[in-house]
């Protein structure tokens, strides 16, 4: 998938409507539009990346479990 067809990076770059909960510098939450449980968030890195989160080198995926707990 190639970024502008990305609906995540539309939620980034503020072109889709998105209710954000938190943003940083690299990241950003949003509540789940279909959530299984109430409150259900998604954390988006703002750097577009595939889907397979572990492709991320140690320094990105700590940073990444890092800005969930917040």
């Amino acid at each position: 998938m190639e970024e502008e067809d990305c609906l995540f990076c539309k939620v980034v770059t503020g072109d889709t409507t998105a209710f954000k909960i938190y943003e940083d510098d690299k990241y950003i939450a949003i509540l789940d539009i279909f959530p299984n449980v109430k409150g259900q968030t998604i954390v988006l890195p703002k750097k577009h990346i595939e889907s397979y989160l572990f492709d991320l080198n140690e320094k990105e995926l700590s940073d990444f479990m890092k800005s969930t707990k917040k």
